[in-house]
């Protein structure tokens, strides 16, 4: 089955966000903040390019505290990826 990979990918992402532990409230800001960023640069938002976003904020930032925040996202997305396609 061919992964998906543009937009149509977010509504699933992002209901499946909406259903994780409130205990993720952090991640889910981040990833929200993600798609922003990425609509704002190109209009056009997938999986990959999320991923992308994340290991860049991870290569450019020193807070220990948004860095456990960052690789939290890159493991639930990584999971979360698993079960859209």
């Amino acid at each position: 089955m061919m992964q998906q990979n543009s937009v149509e990918a977010i509504p699933v992402l992002a209901h499946q966000l909406q259903n994780i532990d409130e205990r993720y409230e952090d991640e889910k800001l981040a990833f929200s903040e993600a798609t922003r960023a990425i609509l704002a640069a190109s209009g056009n938002v997938s999986r990959k390019s999320i991923l992308f976003y994340f290991v860049s904020e991870l290569e450019n930032t020193t807070d220990v505290v948004r860095i456990d925040v960052l690789r939290n996202c890159l493991e639930l997305l990584l999971g979360l990826s698993k079960t859209v396609e």
